[in-house]
Parts: structure tokens; sequence; C-alpha cells
């Protein structure tokens, strides 16, 4: 039985956020950071207050409310070990941990997949250079 890679898998959490997106305008700026592999060039809070290694994969997703209030989901996906005290250093919002994603990532990437991709919403999965609408 070969030996697995651990993975971590750390989410950063922007609810409330007030002040208008310009979609477009983000949508832009996400595609140049998957291109260069560098989610800090994304404005705060959409962004990361530090670049991370180019090998984390990172999904990227906004959602708007009818109140004018949305949230700004990050999960990332670390190939190595990261504690969740020095990610904080990163992030603009509250950092949660998904343990749970460790027993079995298959059905969690089903679980993410089906939970985001029927909202209304803009996602950048960086590292892979693409832009899911």
């Amino acid at each position: 039985m070969g030996s697995e890679t651990v993975s971590v898998h750390l989410f950063d959490l922007v609810s409330g956020f007030q002040d208008p997106i310009n979609v477009e305008e983000l949508t832009r700026q996400c595609i140049r950071a998957c291109e260069e592999g560098d989610v800090s060039l994304l404005p705060a809070p959409c962004g990361l207050k530090k670049a991370v290694p180019h090998d984390v994969k990172v999904q990227f997703v906004v959602l708007a409310y009818e109140d004018g209030s949305g949230t700004i989901f990050k999960h990332f996906n670390f190939p190595g070990k990261i504690n969740a005290l020095l990610f904080k250093d990163y992030a603009y919002g509250e950092v949660r941990t998904a343990c749970f994603m460790q027993k079995d990532p298959r059905l969690t990437r089903k679980i993410l997949q089906y939970c985001l991709e029927p909202r209304r919403q803009k996602q950048c999965l960086s590292r892979t250079g693409t832009m899911k609408t």
C-alpha cells in the first residue's frame, strides 16, 4: 500500500460584506490571478493578505444577497501541512478547518460542487486558469 500525500483544507469566510462588487472587474482580476498563480492580486477582501505557495489550489466564490450584502467564500487545498493559526495571517475573514475532508475527499468534492454550482455566483479556480460562472 503506497503512502498518500496529506493535504489540508482551510476556508476563509468573509460574511456580511457590504461594499458593492463590480463583477466584471473582479472577473478580469480573477483571470489574471489564475494566469499568474497569485491570489494576492485580487482586491481585499477577495484575495489574501499574502501570497500562498504556487502548489496551493484555491476555490473562490462570491455570493450576493438581495439586501446588498454578500459572502466571500475561499477554499484552500494545501498539499502539505499548514497550521490554521498561521493561516489567519493570510485571511481577511474567519478561518475554518475542514477535518471531514480527510476521510473521503471524493465525496467532499461532490458536496462542494453540489452546494456551490447551482447558486448564482462567480467562482474562480486558481492554479487551473479557469473561471466558472
